[in-house]
C-alpha cells in the first residue's frame, strides 16, 4: 500500500499537494492524525525538569502515567545537562524509582547516579505513542546509557531545558 501512495505522490504536479499526500503518508503509517503538511502531532510536550532525581520528587509524579524521561547530569563547566539516559514506561513513578534502586538499577546508571547528583526530565505521552518518541529521544539525543535504537519510526519532539542561559549585560 505504501509503495502505490508513493508512486501517487510522485506523479502529482504541485509541489503543495506532494506535501500534503507526503504528511497524510507519514501520519497513517504511525496511526496518527496529520497535525500540518510538514510534521508529526504531537509537536510539542509538557515536560517537566531538570528535576533532581530523589525519591521527594519522584513522589510528586502520579502512579500509572505513561510517558518519556530523560536522565542528566548538571555540568557547571558547560551550563547544561547532558543527557545519559532515555527511557519510556507505562508508569512514569514506577519506572523513577526503580532507577532510584541499587537493586534495579542498570549498572552504567547506577555509576552515573551514585558519582554525582542525577537530574530527570519527564513528559506524559499516550501510551501507543511512547514508542515512536522514545525512538526520537534516542536517535536525536543518543544517550550512552541506551544500549540500542529502538526499530520503532521515531516521532521527533521539543526536549526539555537542556542548557543554562545566562543574559549578557551592555
Amino acid at each position: 500500500m505504501q509503495r502505490n501512495l508513493r508512486s501517487t505522490i510522485a506523479k502529482t504536479t504541485s509541489r503543495a499537494h506532494r506535501a500534503r499526500l507526503t504528511a497524510v503518508l507519514r501520519c497513517s503509517y504511525l496511526k496518527l492524525p496529520p497535525r500540518s503538511t510538514t510534521g508529526f502531532a504531537p509537536a510539542r510536550l509538557n515536560w517537566v525538569g531538570p528535576l533532581l532525581l530523589s525519591q521527594a520528587e519522584v513522589d510528586r509524579i502520579p502512579a500509572a502515567v505513561a510517558g518519556v524521561y530523560l536522565l542528566h547530569q548538571f555540568a557547571p563547566m558547560i551550563g547544561a545537562y547532558p543527557v545519559f539516559y532515555a527511557g519510556k514506561t507505562c508508569d512514569l513513578h514506577r519506572r523513577l524509582l526503580e532507577h532510584l534502586s541499587d537493586a534495579k538499577a542498570k549498572l552504567s546508571i547506577w555509576a552515573l547516579r551514585t558519582g554525582t547528583q542525577a537530574y530527570f526530565s519527564a513528559a506524559t505521552v499516550p501510551i501507543e505513542l511512547v514508542d515512536h518518541v522514545e525512538a526520537g529521544l534516542i536517535r536525536g539525543l543518543a544517550p550512552p546509557c541506551n544500549d540500542a535504537v529502538p526499530a520503532a519510526p521515531p516521532v521527533f519532539i521539543n526536549l526539555p531545558p537542556l542548557r543554562i542561559v545566562f543574559d549578557e549585560e551592555d
